[in-house]
């Protein structure tokens, strides 16, 4: 008599939430640059937050942050930019502009990308001044 005992599952590591971020943030990148921006840095994290990508547009200084939803039960990707989370990358912005003096002079502005379900050109949103604050010109 043979005996069919169930067999294990074999799991495969899920993706995690951050190397879907930086696929996120890598494919923003790219799609910046085919845009004609210049990219000048990433992931840069200070004490009171963290900019996703800087780049230059022309002579627009642009602080970029990248945001992916895989699924509409939390909403959108652009909905997901909190008020309390465009002050922390303000306030990372100040940071970098006292650390980067040759840029305080230069107008600056605060886009969003906005990538919904699929990381592709069809499922991305570019937001070009996606909000405003005082202090920055």
């Amino acid at each position: 008599m043979e005996i069919n005992w169930p067999r294990r599952k074999i799991r495969t590591s899920p993706v995690s939430a951050q190397q879907i971020g930086k696929h996120a943030e890598d494919f923003a990148q790219k799609f910046l640059c085919d845009k004609g921006l210049k990219i000048i840095g990433r992931n840069l994290r200070y004490k009171l937050g963290e900019i996703d990508i800087i780049a230059e547009d022309g002579e627009d200084l642009v602080f970029v942050e990248v945001r992916f939803r895989s699924g509409a039960t939390r909403g959108e990707a652009a909905e997901s930019v909190s008020e309390k989370k465009q002050k922390r990358l303000i306030r990372a912005a100040q940071t970098w502009l006292q650390q980067h003096k040759s840029y305080q002079n230069h107008y600056c502005r605060f886009d969003l990308v906005a990538i919904n379900s699929v990381i592709d050109i069809e499922h991305t949103d570019w937001e070009k001044n996606a909000f405003q604050t005082t202090g920055f010109s």
